[in-house]
């Protein structure tokens, strides 16, 4: 038999409980903050780009990174399986790059990239690239 304090603590647990997962339901729903970082990616000028560009190319920079920005649901595979030209490791060549915008904007689950869409980093120390590919996915119907 239940007593009266025994249905308090159990009515007490009950409320806890729900207002817990009511918190963590109402949390993984919010979107995180975007921060100073997140927006200036993808916000490369051609003048800045460009001469990074000529400079990777002609002093044979090494690919270290290919990052795709901007991807929901499309699996990282898909996008390395059209840009198998720039692959992590290769010397990196303005050619291999354009090829794989090119190759990369056939894919209709996303809207066309151009070079604007393109981000590169240099690692002068090392003679690295980073190229980021900044995406737009098309709505699913």
């Amino acid at each position: 038999m239940w007593k009266i304090g025994s249905s308090r603590i159990l009515l007490t647990l009950l409320v806890v409980v729900g207002t817990l997962l009511f918190n963590q339901a109402s949390y993984s729903q919010t979107e995180p903050e975007k921060t100073k970082e997140d927006e200036e990616v993808c916000k490369q000028g051609k003048k800045v780009r460009d001469p990074l560009i000529e400079e990777a190319e002609r002093d044979q920079f090494n690919v270290r990174r290919v990052e795709i920005v901007g991807s929901t649901y499309n699996r990282d595979r898909e996008f390395r399986r059209r840009m198998f030209m720039t692959n992590e490791g290769d010397i990196f060549t303005r050619r291999n790059l354009e090829k794989a915008v090119k190759r990369i904007s056939k894919m209709n689950t996303i809207f066309p990239i151009m070079m604007e869409n393109v981000e590169v980093r240099l690692d002068r120390t090392y003679m690295e690239i980073d190229i980021v590919f900044c995406v737009k996915q098309k709505p699913k119907r």
